[in-house]
């Protein structure tokens, strides 16, 4: 059995998450501002380690889980920002799919109350298959039905690209734009380097504001992002109101394909740690029959560093949620 081939029952796996392309959804940028455009990389000021674990139609008990590492740091003698993450998506017992890079960000005023962030990434993509849990035709007895070992084995070291992003932001008191180009180099996302596999270039835009009542009153954050790859488009908007240590928000993000799904979240938050919850539930999946939960998503943020010690030239406050 080809690489293609198994290539072909992971995508068939994750259909509604990479829809024309392999980069797999997550509802929302939330969380994850720095990876999709690295000019985020250190716009908040602080010193922050954010854990996340993601599992997507997790009613259909297809295994489609993934696991997020980000550090994001305000770094005062680079007037900017570094971070840092590793993501595992992980299908089943099947595919693995690691992705790790270091963002850097320079910030500078680029007008009266306005500011500007500009951001590279370096990063690479390991992609690996346990060729012992996929069963083809092939492989299963047609008098017996017992399964016998695989016909030609996949290298269990799977293959590893380098890719790049860059971004920038705009931002002022109380709002923010952001607009990145991924996949800079069109890794090939299989070993014998099939044209179709090549990951199409990924276009970004992000746009919010934030919107306070008195000193210590309620914060109100609406947030727009726009997902373009490929003939892939996906987009989520939502609102999250801030209060003291407590955080709620609703939002709504979809897929080109007809795919929707609206999504309530809460997060509770203190000047050391951040917790958040979000529940997506499907709402829409055009001639896809999926399940009813569509993601689940479980946050921990803890923060290292202090925003008015580091005095950075602009702090964005972004959604936590």
């Amino acid at each position: 059995m080809t690489t293609r081939k198994i290539l072909t029952i992971f995508l068939l796996f994750s259909v509604v998450l990479t829809v024309s392309g392999q980069d797999v959804w997550y509802g929302s940028t939330a969380g994850l501002k720095s990876v999709f455009n690295p000019a985020f990389s250190g716009v908040t000021g602080r010193n922050e380690v954010r854990i996340s674990e993601y599992s997507f139609l997790p009613g259909g008990g297809y295994g489609l889980n993934t696991f997020t590492l980000v550090s994001d740091n305000y770094v005062p003698y680079l007037h900017g920002g570094i971070s840092a993450w590793i993501i595992d998506d992980l299908t089943g017992s099947i595919a693995d799919d690691i992705r790790s890079g270091v963002s850097w960000s320079y910030h500078f005023r680029a007008g009266d109350r306005v500011y500007a962030t500009a951001g590279l990434t370096a990063s690479v993509i390991h992609f690996g298959i346990n060729r012992s849990k996929v069963i083809f035709p092939d492989d299963i007895d047609p008098f017996t039905g017992q399964v016998s070992s695989a016909g030609e084995d996949v290298s269990a070291a799977g293959f590893t690209r380098f890719d790049a992003s860059a971004g920038f932001t705009v931002s002022g008191s109380k709002w923010y734009g952001g607009f990145a180009v991924s996949h800079l180099t069109m890794p090939y996302l299989s070993a014998g380097r099939e044209g179709e596999s090549r990951l199409p270039r990924k276009i970004v835009a992000d746009a919010g504001a934030s919107f306070s009542h008195g000193e210590n009153g309620a914060v109100v954050q609406p947030s727009l992002t726009v997902l373009l790859q490929g003939n892939s488009l996906a987009g989520n908007t939502g609102i999250t109101l801030s209060r003291g240590e407590l955080t709620g928000g609703i939002s709504m993000w979809m897929v080109k394909n007809g795919f929707a799904a609206i999504q309530p979240s809460a997060g509770w938050t203190t000047q050391m740690v951040s917790v958040g919850l979000s529940y997506s539930y499907n709402i829409g999946s055009g001639r896809l029959n999926l399940p009813e939960t569509a993601l689940v998503r479980a946050s921990v943020t803890i923060f290292l560093g202090n925003v008015e010690k580091r005095k950075p030239l602009h702090v964005i406050m972004l959604p936590e949620l």
